[in-house]
């Protein structure tokens, strides 16, 4: 597919151009394997309205392409579950089909927060979309290899890294976590239990911890002022790096701060930490030469370097 395409999130005024091109590949493509009196039940029920009630409680996105709807797709919580998740509503348009926009698509909402928080990500899928789901990795639910009454394949994909939101009783892994890593910066003080615990009231919900097994293998800790955002204490244990959980946590966290309207965010990173600055530098965060850092305690505190 041509570069110039981007998926972004669903906005209100995309309804009618949404629901005309799950229509159009229905009728199109999907007819090849479903009888008329489905295909046309199908195309009643997708209206604009239809649309806009499942982007009421999922996150749904669209891809677009020299200003044209051309795919859609969504993820939300399967059954109000918070460990597992569900795809729904994934459409190509039949003349954009087999470009990778579908694959664009899927891995567009595996890294959505509600994929990265769950356990286990499902998807019904149509028996004209089981080939292409088989090929992205997802499998028969429970072994069963026949389509249901609806005529969709039950598919799953198990995640083994789940991204949460950190709580106190994380703190003694979190900490050992910390301690364990090279190259940063802690104090007695704001790093003390009661020091976190104060952060995670202040900021509940941009605070993060990657987990495996129940094993704590990664965190960040994000928070805002309220006019700006800041980033500290990023950690991945050492031998679960360079599976991409650094970056699944900073996408939560910054996801995170932008809900709640923060639009710049900046961090500390030791001069002697390469391998820090080099991720960071990748996830687009740039040097400012323009300003000096400076601190000052008001508090006496000891300095931990690790």
């Amino acid at each position: 597919m041509d570069r110039s395409m981007n998926i972004r999130r669903f906005q209100e005024s995309d309804a009618a151009a949404v629901s005309e091109l799950i229509r159009t590949t229905l009728q199109i493509t999907n007819s090849r394997d479903y009888p008329p009196e489905i295909i046309n039940a199908l195309i009643e029920r997708e209206t604009p309205d239809h649309i806009l009630q499942r982007a009421s409680w999922t996150h749904f996105y669209v891809a677009e392409a020299d200003s044209e709807i051309i795919g859609s797709g969504a993820i939300g919580p399967y059954w109000d579950r918070q460990d597992e998740s569900s795809l729904f509503t994934i459409f190509v348009r039949p003349d954009c089909q087999g470009k990778g926009v579908g694959k664009a698509i899927v891995e567009t909402l595996e890294r959505d927060p509600f994929a990265l928080r769950a356990k286990r990500i499902e998807i019904p899928a149509s028996i004209t979309g089981l080939p292409f789901y088989l090929k992205m990795g997802y499998s028969y639910k429970n072994g069963i290899a026949e389509p249901d009454e609806e005529r969709l394949y039950r598919l799953e994909k198990s995640r083994k890294t789940i991204i949460r939101v950190m709580n106190t009783e994380d703190y003694d892994r979190v900490y050992a976590l910390w301690m364990s890593c090279k190259n940063m910066g802690f104090n007695n003080l704001d790093d003390s239990r009661q020091g976190i615990e104060k952060y995670l009231k202040r900021n509940p919900s941009t605070c993060f911890v990657a987990e495996q097994d129940n094993a704590i293998v990664g965190v960040v800790l994000a928070g805002h002022d309220g006019r700006r955002g800041f980033i500290h204490h990023m950690a991945v244990a050492e031998d679960c790096r360079r599976q991409g959980i650094a970056t699944d946590l900073l996408g939560q966290a910054l996801a995170a701060l932008k809900e709640e309207g923060i639009n710049k965010t900046a961090l500390l990173v030791f001069n002697r930490n390469e391998a820090g600055n080099a991720f960071w530098e990748r996830q687009g965060f740039t040097v400012r030469d323009d300003v000096t850092y400076r601190n000052k305690e008001l508090t006496e505190m000891i300095r931990i370097d690790t």
